[in-house]
């Protein structure tokens, strides 16, 4: 699909029996760009009443702020999974010292490194207690570092550092290491940090000590050089105990297994496994990796998981989404259940190109007057919105924001804000009226999103102009205002106005920025590929200063 083809918006279709009863009445006309560029979609069908919808957002919100704040420390949060919550919106609804009017005035607090090969992000706990004192906590590892670093989030001192197996592969002609390959997850209720090594196998240590939890690690996968290795962000769901870990593969060598895992964290046992090509607990044939930045997506309401798929191994005559391969997949908690699953109709079919799939984790979220729906991107380009009542039956919008390419570029997790209504993309090329860097989206009265950025904000390497080089953004995060975004080869973070897309302060990294910004508590904290994390503050206010003598 070409550059002036960048906006399809597809036909809702009717009567599945998951589709609410508002949308049965609905038909989404399609609309197509043109050299002139983007006509815009005139949406017939009304979304549901705005009051069920609005209750239902502010309980969730809620829910995950009470989640998060701790007891007798106003203000302050976990960042405890990847992308601040469950539903991977990179929100953090409780910073308020951080914003607009002051982040451009930053200061360098600390930096450390945890080693090379550090990606998606770190996590954080606020008041945790290290030999009787509490302190606020970063944790953070990295591929070939081979250790997970508990380190003093007020100072950057290392509190403790635990060692894991390692692995060593060889994508082409590379010779890499891997051990730490996901953002790691924490539970307060146990008060244990889980996180994986090289070997497949899921650690749980305690926050304050590092020791290794009773009964742990677990492994989730046969150990074999080179093949089903974890990359996608482990999430953990409070509210029923279940830890979720999932497994790719390397650069593609047969045969690799896709899966997800859920993990019973009381036992600890294997609660139930879900193989993307057999679709059952069995496993298939080969490929179907999970290796989204965020792992598992979970609905608050229901518990369900969602997860995005990789393709099949086609070097064994598979077409690229054989079984569950290249689709989004709606779970039961358990997994054993597939509530909704599909292969979007519209991945371009490219003579070559043999991997469009989703290097992304769905996006979970609720605008305004609207049902919850999922986001997802794709590597063919492909930007793609879900009703969560009508997965089967397809999006209900997709647009072409990317070339189509089977290079890493167009992936990872969209980000909404959901006091600015805007749902934020990380562009990797040169696309219709898309620029490479970050654009903000404006949801319509339909649930659908206008394909004409509110704001797009152009930075970075443009991967149209460079081909077979790899130029996606980095994860999104979002708090009081300030949108949080790297640009990937050309090493620099931003921070941009989430309402206007104006730039409001940057700052260069030591290497490639692909990993998410943790913003918590006063408190930025922005990493790079090599595993140099940086501390940022604007100059301390009184209660900023209480804030962080929490050491």
């Amino acid at each position: 699909m070409g550059g002036d083809e960048g906006v399809i918006v597809k036909r809702l279709m009717m009567g599945h029996p998951r589709i609410p009863a508002w949308t049965l009445s609905a038909v989404l006309l399609i609309a197509l760009t043109d050299c002139a560029g983007i006509e815009k979609a005139s949406p017939s069908y009304s979304p549901p009443a705005g009051a069920a919808a609005s209750k239902s957002l502010l309980a969730s919100t809620a829910n995950s702020v009470r989640r998060r704040i701790r007891k007798g420390s106003s203000g302050t949060t976990d960042w405890d999974s990847f992308g601040f919550d469950l539903q991977r919106t990179g929100y953090n609804p409780v910073e308020s010292t951080v914003g607009v009017n002051n982040v451009g005035t930053m200061q360098k607090l600390w930096s450390v490194n945890v080693g090379y090969g550090m990606v998606h992000e770190p996590v954080l706990a606020h008041g945790v207690y290290v030999n009787g004192e509490l302190t606020n906590v970063l944790y953070a590892g990295s591929a070939d570092g081979s250790a997970m670093y508990a380190i003093n989030a007020g100072s950057g001192a290392v509190l403790w550092k635990v060692a894991v197996a390692h692995s060593m592969y060889r994508c082409d002609q590379h010779k890499m290491e891997f051990s730490i390959g996901e953002t790691p997850a924490i539970d307060r209720g146990k008060n244990l940090l889980y996180f994986s090594d090289g070997h497949n196998e899921v650690h749980a240590v305690d926050l304050g000590t590092g020791k290794e939890a009773s009964g742990w690690p677990l492994r989730i996968a046969d150990y074999l050089r080179d093949h089903n290795f974890m990359h996608g962000g482990l999430t953990y769901n409070p509210s029923n105990g279940l830890l979720y870990a999932v497994t790719g593969s390397t650069c593609d060598i047969s045969p690799w297994y896709g899966r997800i895992v859920a993990i019973a964290t009381a036992g600890p046992s294997v609660a139930g496994t879900f193989y993307t090509l057999s679709g059952t607990s069995q496993r298939g044939a080969s490929g179907g990796g999970i290796w989204g930045p965020g792992g598992a997506s979970i609905d608050p309401s229901t518990n369900n998981v969602f997860v995005a798929t990789g393709n099949a191994d086609t070097s064994m005559g598979a077409e690229q989404n054989a079984g569950y391969a290249e689709q989004i997949i709606e779970l039961s908690a358990t997994l054993g259940t597939v509530i909704a699953s599909n292969y979007p109709p519209n991945i371009p079919q490219i003579s070559g190109d043999d991997d469009f799939d989703f290097g992304a984790t769905p996006l979970r979220f609720q605008p305004y007057g609207c049902p919850p729906m999922i986001a997802a991107v794709n590597k063919s380009g492909m930007f793609e919105l879900y009703d969560v009542g009508s997965i089967s039956y397809g999006p209900i919008q997709y647009i072409a924001m990317s070339f189509p390419t089977n290079q890493g570029d167009f992936v990872g997790v969209p980000a909404f804000d959901p006091v600015t209504g805007y749902l934020y993309v990380g562009l990797p090329a040169s696309e219709g009226i898309y620029h490479p860097g970050l654009a903000a989206f404006s949801i319509q009265s339909n649930c659908t999103f206008d394909p004409t950025p509110v704001w797009n904000a152009e930075f970075g390497p443009d991967g149209a102009r460079l081909t077979g080089a790899q130029t996606p953004r980095s994860p999104i995060s979002i708090a009081n205002g300030v949108v949080y975004v790297s640009n990937y080869s050309r090493k620099t973070e931003f921070a941009f106005d989430a309402s206007t897309g104006a730039q409001l302060w940057s700052v260069g990294l030591s290497d490639y920025g692909n990993v998410g910004t943790v913003v918590a508590n006063g408190v930025v904290y922005v990493s790079a590929r090599d595993g140099t994390i940086t501390a940022w503050a604007p100059p301390p206010s009184e209660g900023a200063k209480r804030n962080l003598q929490i050491r």
